[in-house]
């Protein structure tokens, strides 16, 4: 899209809106107009702000309210409300003949009374001809897919992402400045940029939908434990009588919960949307449906905490973002005492579970692969070894390698790394081609046992 076809470029950075500190971290906006050269800025406090920015009805200026205007006409977060201290202080017009406080004029939180002493003038936001330039990924996902399905109701109006390794680049000062580093980047190289499409926001329903499933049954969970601890103690508190094992008395319990009983019809409903999101996603079904043993609930978890295999110019970065690499000592990746993972552990789960698939399917593809390796390994360390190594505390001492448990994991990991790439290559290959500033990639793992493979040491046990 060239600088003359839109009247306006829109850079936002999106941000959570309060840290847990409760600091302010409002979304920022860059309105660059390549007509003009002119350049404004906004922040968005809120989601109710966004939202109102997308619609176009963010207000930007007020005007002292009159007796000829109607705050009834406004919605009621779009006026300036003012601490009422003495009523009698207040204009005539906004109160009956009788003295009564006329309604939307007022409004109370607890005992403070407010009243409505400006109204909006003018207005901000998505207009015909806009183009918004955002990260992709992220938080700002779902302000994406509201931005561009409010376009798709504008004329020339297109939301585009970037992947942040991009704007990392170009970034000269802090990350407070993205929101110009993207106008600016849009209006300078707009190639390099991805138009917000239909199977984008079907990939942001899916992120959604995953969540709630997440939520839910967190929620079923808890339930459940609470029903357990109330269960136990009316059983050992009251009368106690012979019958049926405590357990199933608690599941007869559980089956006449009423709210219980609720919320697994409500996870059940959850379910069905997230297999359905999956299955309008052609990643799901082109890349995913083909694995044997591989279902919607293990590639969700992938496909959703990936967001875009765009922001991965590399098979290398994706490995080290899914957790399928190995550290610089030669050791597997994991979570130990005074180490913080810097790799997605839902995503890690997800292999996980497809790499016990491998080893439950055999005659797979993948499960040939698995075992594959795990041969090659175990010719090329027969017998187990000590050696002078740091167990899970951190101490050294002996501890035992290429164990059959030891060549075991190593054999799944590195089929899972090879799996990883192998997604990576596909999954770009379905975007269209190779990244939009390619690298030189890694030498390409190879698909038989006798060629040379990353070899990825899991932890050892210790003597």
């Amino acid at each position: 899209m060239s600088q003359d076809s839109v009247s306006r470029i829109i850079g936002i950075r999106h941000r959570v809106k309060k840290t847990k500190k409760g600091e302010a971290r409002p979304t920022q906006i860059c309105i660059f107009t390549p007509s003009s050269g002119k350049t404004d800025s906004l922040e968005l406090e809120d989601d109710t702000a966004e939202r109102d920015f997308a619609l176009g009805v963010l207000p930007v200026a007020w005007q002292p309210i009159t007796e000829s205007d109607n705050p009834n006409d406004f919605p009621v977060h779009n006026l300036v409300w003012t601490k009422v201290k003495n009523p009698d202080d207040l204009p005539v017009f906004s109160k009956t003949q009788d003295g009564q406080l006329k309604k939307g004029y007022f409004r109370k939180d607890g005992k403070q009374l407010y009243f409505a002493s400006k109204i909006p003038t003018a207005y901000e936001g998505l207009r015909d001809g806009d183009t918004v330039a955002m990260m992709l990924g992220g938080s700002g996902d779902t302000f994406a897919y509201a931005l561009a399905n409010r376009s798709r109701k504008l004329v020339n109006s297109k939301a585009f992402r970037v992947p942040p390794f991009i704007i990392k680049k170009r970034r000269e000062k802090t990350k407070d400045d993205d929101a110009i580093v993207l106008a600016q980047l849009f209006v300078s190289e707009p190639d390099l940029f991805y138009e917000v499409r239909e199977r984008d926001r079907r990939l942001i329903k899916l992120r959604i939908a995953l969540q709630d499933r997440i939520d839910v049954m967190k929620a079923r969970i808890a339930c459940e434990q609470r029903l357990r601890q109330r269960f136990n103690g009316a059983t050992f508190t009251e009368e106690l009588v012979p019958g049926k094992t405590i357990e199933d008395e608690f599941l007869a319990k559980k089956a006449n919960d009423v709210i219980l009983s609720e919320v697994l019809k409500e996870e059940l409903s959850v379910e069905k949307k997230l297999k359905q999101a999956c299955m309008d996603l052609d990643v799901f079904e082109q890349l995913f449906v083909p694995i044997e043993g591989v279902d919607y609930k293990i590639a969700s978890r992938i496909i959703a905490n990936v967001i875009d295999i765009r922001r991965f110019p590399t098979a290398a970065k994706f490995c080290k973002f899914c957790g399928a690499f190995v550290l610089p000592d030669g050791r597997f990746p994991r979570d130990r005492s005074g180490e913080m993972g810097n790799w997605n552990h839902t995503i890690r789960q997800a292999l996980y579970l497809i790499g016990d698939q491998m080893n439950r399917r055999p005659d797979s593809v993948w499960g040939k692969k698995f075992l594959e390796r795990k041969v090659y390994l175990q010719q090329k360390h027969p017998d187990v070894i000590l050696v002078e190594g740091l167990d899970d505390d951190g101490k050294k001492g002996l501890i035992k390698m290429y164990t059959k448990g030891h060549i075991h994991k190593m054999a799944r990991w590195s089929a899972l790394n090879k799996f990883a790439r192998r997604l990576w290559k596909d999954w770009w290959k379905l975007e269209g081609g190779a990244p939009a500033k390619p690298k030189p990639t890694p030498t390409p793992v190879s698909e038989t046992a006798s060629e040379p493979t990353p070899e990825l040491v899991p932890e050892p046990m210790t003597v």
